[in-house]
């Protein structure tokens, strides 16, 4: 299959044990390289979706969509063309189906009975049904766009496919000052490693209206390169992406507990809580309530006040208040 990068990449789509499909480096490659640079033309995203075939009429028939529904949209009138679409090769990359939550039968859910995760895996499912039956309702509201899903053959499933592929292959860019979501011909075959900075490897470059990767450390010929997705843990990979990492430094688990305070003990509690970490690691410390100087100064039985604190993460440990 020819592949959607541009010629002048560092990267090639490969199969890797452990992580299948990825992208490897064509040859040694050093720090700070420019690993690939997508033009922000050949990019899914509101944009110029908002200005393509068939999406265009809509929004000039007076159709309300939102960012999401318009790129969905695009994607699907795009799919239905085959090759006679100008970004066929990327449609042609995209997965047939998806192992995200999105898909799961009821019982596939219950398995993750115990965690905060089965009932966010529900509430995933509800928004999308939710953006399904909003769409539906804002063609329906436009007399020239009522029958628009059915000329298309475009259904819940459809509908679904396009909402999975967007929520796990765009990537948050700033584009002239504004926040916008991407989905990116070939930089979607960038698999995820924790054990990079978030926020490090990819970003847009306004000048140049490219999204841009670069090696964060020296790559060997041959080796994948990763990029980063955030501070993720494995629920949010799950959920997202339909993947989990076998170990990932960004898992964690929180624990509330309370403590009686009087005035020594907050000012001990303050010296030996641990400094705010940068914005890119996990924090493993915050107060959630904080007594009043009143509530400290009373102490004893009857002036005891709680402030809760936590413990998070599963593999760096510490104390966190949440007072």
């Amino acid at each position: 299959m020819e592949s959607t990068l541009p010629a002048s990449s560092l990267v090639e789509p490969l199969d890797f044990s452990g992580t299948g499909r990825g992208l490897g480096c064509i040859r040694d490659v050093a720090e700070g390289e420019e690993l690939v640079a997508i033009p922000l033309d050949s990019c899914w995203w509101e944009g110029n979706a908002r200005e393509s075939e068939g999406v265009r009429e809509l929004i000039e028939a007076g159709v309300t969509l939102s960012a999401l529904d318009a790129t969905a949209l695009q994607l699907l009138l795009e799919r239905a063309k085959g090759r006679a679409s100008a970004r066929w090769l990327h449609v042609e990359e995209l997965p047939v189906a998806y192992d995200s939550t999105l898909f799961w039968s009821e019982g596939e859910l219950l398995e993750l009975t115990g965690s905060a995760w089965l009932d966010l895996a529900r509430r995933f499912t509800e928004e999308a049904r939710a953006d399904w039956d909003k769409l539906q309702q804002a063609l329906a509201s436009v007399e020239s766009a009522a029958g628009f899903l059915e000329r298309h053959a475009v259904g819940w499933e459809e509908y679904l496919w396009a909402y999975a592929t967007l929520k796990s292959r765009q990537a948050e860019a700033n584009v002239d000052g504004a926040k916008a979501r991407l989905m990116a011909p070939g930089f979607d075959l960038f698999n995820h490693s924790d054990a990079l900075t978030p926020g490090s490897t990819h970003s847009f470059d306004n000048e140049r209206r490219v999204l841009v990767v670069r090696a964060t450390h020296p790559h060997a010929k041959g080796e994948q390169a990763f990029i980063s997705y955030g501070m993720a843990g494995n629920g949010s990979l799950l959920l997202g992406g339909g993947f989990v990492l076998p170990s990932n430094r960004f898992e964690s688990v929180e624990i509330a507990l309370t403590s009686d305070i009087d005035e020594r003990r907050l000012t001990l509690f303050m010296m030996s809580s641990p400094d705010v970490p940068p914005h890119t690691e996990l924090a493993q410390f915050e107060f959630t309530q904080m007594p009043t100087d009143e509530q400290v100064a009373g102490g004893g039985e009857d002036g005891t006040s709680h402030p809760v604190w936590a413990w998070l993460g599963l593999g760096g440990l510490g104390w966190a208040w949440v007072g």
